[in-house]
């Protein structure tokens, strides 16, 4: 399940793997010191960045109604998206397909492999929420990634990735570098510093994940954006954990954002999709070149549903964030044994502007060991276990207890065992407080017991 270790990788520089200590959260400053957001007492020592949760975004409302007004196929939309599944476009005469196929825009439409009305709508909306960005969207997060890789780098360059990333991510990689003659190596979780370090004048892609999933460790993006572009080597963040409502890396200086659609963006959990956002446009066109050949656009219903969720983005963002600010407090009255991170906490949350009212809420709960977190797990009576995260429903994921690995495996991908995911839902707080409360009061009195 994990990706093998490999010793092309390097070794961790700067320490290892970042740890829960008490109800601090320690990450590497990058200026040799350890600096700690602590959640502690209340949580409202985490809530920086951001607010209580009442100011809607009417920026990102003027957004996404002036990126609906604009469809690339010029048609005057209607109140709700067109959904356009057609494979090719069918031209009445030569002349007629001349004149279609000599517009751009028109050329990336004739075969949908190519480009489909329907997508080009989704991407200008995610521009427009992602500041004016040129946007790619494929089939999955995971294709986005790949994508970016294929486009970006080449045999002979180099490639830093922290080992708490995505562990499928991080196998990716592996498989990638080896077969296309570049290097992938890995560095420390959590460390600003040791991302640094490893940028050499060969480097041609920093990838990282701020706040990482599931770990949620954050990293110091404006100084890795800055170590970037001293080297000419590019900053791709994964911003899925927080979209770009929770933070915007692009303003703190990274070239590209990526995200998993099927998370926050759709929330509805019937969605799988990736998106590649840059505001260059010659890494934007680079990225399309590519797509076409690869063959991994993203399908017309799937960008179709999207579009319906974008609507409520920051409605869903604004119940999530809630919903985890209250949880948090509860842990910290009732559990003050249990160590937690929250999605909006951290020791860069201020510097990379976090905004605590428009976060995800997600939530990783650290447990002494697998036994101790599969224990919660198995206590809880209504919240399901699942593998993803941003939507309506609340779900957990126990790693240790559901990925197959060594103790070695989990160690060189900055993955404790006993870390538990809760990916708040919508559903009413007040439930899922009672409902967690219940579940963490069972598990210490069986394991007290034991």
């Amino acid at each position: 399940m994990f990706p093998a270790g490999d010793g092309a990788a390097g070794a961790d520089n700067g320490g290892g793997v970042n740890a829960f200590s008490g109800n601090a959260i320690e990450g590497n400053d990058g200026a040799g010191g350890v600096r700690a957001a602590t959640v502690g007492d209340d949580t409202r020592s985490c809530a920086v960045g951001g607010n209580d949760g009442d100011r809607l975004p009417r920026v990102w409302t003027r957004q996404l109604r002036r990126a609906a007004s604009r469809r690339p196929d010029g048609v005057t939309p209607g109140t709700a998206p067109a959904l356009h599944l057609a494979v090719a476009t069918g031209l009445g005469s030569l002349a007629e397909a001349s004149q279609w196929m000599s517009a751009p825009q028109s050329r990336a439409m004739a075969y949908r492999r190519h480009g489909n009305p329907t997508v080009a709508e989704l991407e200008a909306a995610i521009g427009a929420l992602e500041g004016g960005a040129f946007v790619t969207a494929v089939g999955s997060g995971m294709a986005a990634c790949l994508l970016a890789v294929t486009a970006l780098v080449q045999a002979g360059d180099h490639v830093v990735l922290p080992r708490n990333a995505f562990y499928e991510t991080g196998d990716q990689l592996q498989h990638l570098s080896r077969r296309m003659g570049w290097t992938l190596q890995r560095v420390a979780a959590g460390s600003t510093r040791a991302v640094v370090e490893a940028i050499t004048p060969r480097t041609a892609l920093v990838l990282v994940e701020s706040p990482a999933n599931p770990s949620l460790d954050t990293l110091d993006l404006p100084r890795l954006a800055a170590a970037c572009r001293s080297h000419s080597a590019l900053l791709l963040v994964d911003n899925t954990v927080l979209t770009a409502a929770g933070q915007d890396p692009m303003s703190l200086g990274a070239d590209l954002t990526l995200y998993s659609l099927g998370k926050h963006l759709n929330g509805h959990g019937d969605v799988m999709g990736g998106l590649l956002c840059t505001r260059n446009p010659d890494l934007h066109a680079l990225i399309e070149d590519w797509r076409p050949l690869a063959g991994i656009g993203l399908d017309p219903h799937s960008a179709w549903l999207a579009l319906r969720s974008l609507q409520t983005l920051h409605l869903r963002l604004q119940q999530h964030a809630r919903t985890a600010r209250m949880i948090g407090r509860m842990l910290d009255r009732r559990h003050p044994w249990l160590h937690w991170r929250g999605a909006w906490c951290g020791p860069h949350a201020r510097i990379n502007g976090v905004d605590a009212s428009l976060q995800g809420g997600n939530i990783a709960l650290m447990f002494d060991d697998a036994a101790r977190a599969a224990c919660f797990v198995e206590a809880l009576d209504g919240i399901r276990v699942g593998p993803t995260f941003g939507i309506s429903e609340t779900l957990v994921y126990p790693y240790g207890s559901l990925l197959d690995g060594t103790a070695d495996d989990f160690a060189a991908n900055a993955l404790p065992p006993g870390l538990v995911r809760l990916a708040v839902g919508l559903e009413d707080p007040r439930d899922l407080c009672d409902e967690l409360d219940a579940a963490l009061r069972a598990c210490r009195r069986l394991t007290s017991a034991g």
